[in-house]
């Protein structure tokens, strides 16, 4: 996305989280009600001065202004993410998402195959499987106090 586009879409996301009109976000940023407007247009061109004080009234990080907002919902595909295995290669993760300010969580999927018995010192494995709302979703293994790896490995 363009700069200016991308200053346009941050600027009316922060005022709209924040309820306000251009006029009071004028009076707490001390840039006119034009300018404003023209940038939440797209059509502006603020100087570096002009973005810090718009950060400024926002009590926002001057990078705020300019990051790429994520869209709500997509949809990831497995060969699209990162994936890490160990030395042997029988213990694989898929690191879906990161923690950003608006997702509080992060996603990563492991894969454990037959031939990985224990994953490190002191980890204990056991087989079990995956119920969501009753229905068996896949096999898995716990992995240590509270970590669960889904696979698609038959029981047995």
């Amino acid at each position: 996305m363009e700069l200016g586009q991308l200053l346009a879409a941050n600027l009316q996301e922060l005022r709209r989280e924040r309820n306000l009109s251009l006029g009071e976000l004028s009076k707490l940023t001390g840039i006119s009600k034009p300018v404003l407007s023209e940038m939440e247009k797209g059509s502006g061109n603020p100087t570096i001065s002009t973005l810090w004080k718009i950060a400024r009234g926002f009590q926002v990080p001057y990078t705020r202004l300019l990051e790429e907002v994520e869209p709500l919902g997509r949809v990831v595909h497995r060969s699209d993410v990162l994936e890490q295995s160990e030395e042997a290669e029988h213990y694989r993760t898929y690191f879906y998402y990161n923690v950003t300010p608006e997702r509080n969580f992060e996603l990563i999927i492991g894969e454990v195959d037959g031939q990985a018995p224990v994953l490190g010192d002191g980890c204990l494995i056991g087989a079990g499987a995956v119920l969501v709302g009753g229905i068996r979703v896949g096999n898995c293994v716990r992995v240590g106090a509270g970590a669960v790896v889904c696979t698609d490995v038959p029981d047995g």
